[in-house]
């Protein structure tokens, strides 16, 4: 794999229908693989991506007959362990990494940006990724979710600088963050309860990050954020950005409209530089003061950096904005913490104002919503009407019965909070009755969650109100 670029090594994905393994995939088949891979589902992303290279074989289900001619296996982390073609790959003693892994190796000799953080890893990368497109400069990238531009998440060039989201679930990012030359951190909160058992334990690993990243790389990392300043009073490599006065580059927010916000950075490479993002909310200019501080070190001028933010129109699913109509706007997100949800809503009210809003949220996973449940209830009172689905337990296994039940508790608590909650929790009973509160007054409604509520309620509701 360290020499794979440009060759024609076989390999084969496992779990191929993940937005990360399929962005992989294609990436390998853009440096020269000859790319196979199964999976037993696929999500709509990937299988959008994967129908761009439709010389990548995707196999429906798993059978060992699909390693025939394989040279190396890289399986997903959500593989089980007796997935039937890894324990074939093993026992005829074929090379099998993890996705993490492959990364690792695949990003041997180049010039890796990676941007980690709990919120805003997505947009962050995307921006970066604009920047390079936006100055003709060549780049290759892998992120969460595809540019609304371009419509692919992933892309290969040969010799090019590369932007990664590194994912921090189970210390993925770990793997490949020896790899770094530039390193942007845009917030460390509590999250993954299923793995993190406390704010230090993810602390802890953002610590490890940095201490496998070499030390000649940059490292930028949002000081407004409490778990940032805390990793920093260990590791003092870090140079902070944000609006506190404390940190190293200071963020001044000049204007925040419905067409977005102008702020001024000052203390970095350049002095004091005016910019502008398309994209609502305080948090979207922090993520663009990172995207401008990584793509600077990384020699993008920053004509193409002001020109990229001032013209971003976002990643799929982030402020996604599916429906702007002078009664209605429905605006779908993939915010699923506390944190991020509170600021979709501040993203919501800044580009909506005045109107009455409406928040659709679906929970995901049933450790999340019971380990932050408290913050969940302050953070969804905000909203003038608010609808909640049961829990997407993704994958979690539990009680079959559990999703809905602490879906109703999160409900009652609402409730008991003088929220304005909707009765209905059934996804067709949702769309029906958000479609019927928006018939008054000018009304934006955000549906917002990780799971598969952009189907099950984002969708119909355009259509019904479109």
């Amino acid at each position: 794999m360290a020499t794979l670029r440009g060759m024609s090594e076989r390999v084969h994905v496992v779990g191929i229908g993940g937005i990360g393994t399929s962005g992989l995939a294609a990436v390998l088949a853009q440096a020269g693989a000859v790319v196979t891979g199964s999976e037993d589902s696929r999500t709509i992303l990937a299988g959008e991506l994967l129908e761009r290279f439709p010389q990548i074989r995707v196999y429906d289900g798993y059978s060992a007959s699909h390693l025939d001619g394989v040279d190396r296996v890289i399986h997903t982390v959500a593989a089980r362990p007796d997935n039937p073609e890894l324990a074939e790959a093993r026992r005829r003693g074929m090379p099998v990494l993890t996705y993490p892994q492959a990364l690792g190796l695949f990003l041997d000799g180049t010039d890796v940006c990676g941007v980690a953080g709990t919120h805003g890893k997505t947009t962050t990368t995307a921006m970066i990724a604009s920047a390079f497109e936006q100055a003709g400069l060549p780049v290759s990238y892998l992120v969460g979710a595809p540019l609304q531009g371009s419509g692919s998440n992933a892309r290969y060039t040969a010799g090019s600088p590369f932007v990664l989201e590194a994912d921090e679930y189970r210390g993925a990012f770990l793997e490949y963050a020896h790899r770094f030359a530039q390193l942007v951190i845009t917030n460390i909160d509590f999250d993954h309860p299923d793995y993190y058992p406390s704010q230090e334990a993810v602390e802890k690993t953002f610590g490890e990050l940095l201490a496998h990243t070499p030390p000649a790389a940059r490292v930028f990392a949002c000081g407004d954020s409490a778990g940032v300043r805390a990793v920093a009073r260990v590791h003092d490599r870090i140079t902070t950005y944000g609006f506190g006065t404390s940190n190293a580059v200071r963020v001044r927010l000049a204007e925040a409209a419905e067409a977005g916000s102008r702020f001024s950075v000052t203390g970095g490479p350049d002095g004091e530089v005016a910019l502008r993002v398309t994209l609502p909310g305080r948090h979207n200019v922090l993520n663009a003061t990172a995207a401008y501080l990584a793509a600077r070190q990384m020699n993008c001028p920053v004509p193409a950096i002001a020109a990229a933010l001032g013209s971003f129109a976002g990643a799929r699913r982030r402020f996604d904005v599916r429906l702007s109509t002078p009664r209605a706007a429905v605006v779908d997100d993939y915010a699923h913490h506390p944190v991020a949800v509170a600021s979709f809503i501040d993203g919501l009210r800044q580009r909506y104002p005045g109107r009455r809003l409406v928040l659709v949220f679906q929970p995901h996973t049933l450790t999340r919503t019971r380990a932050l449940f408290d913050d969940f209830v302050s953070v969804l009172r905000a909203p003038e009407q608010v609808a909640v689905l049961d829990v997407y337990a993704g994958r979690e296994s539990d009680d079959p019965a559990e999703p809905e039940r602490l879906a109703a508790r999160l409900r009652r608590a609402l409730g008991e909070q003088d929220a304005d909650v909707f009765e209905v929790f059934e996804p067709g009973a949702v769309v029906a009755a958000v479609a019927e509160a928006a018939a008054g007054d000018p009304v934006v409604i955000g549906t917002v969650g990780a799971g598969d509520l952009w189907k099950t309620v984002t969708e119909p509701l355009v259509a019904r109100l479109g």
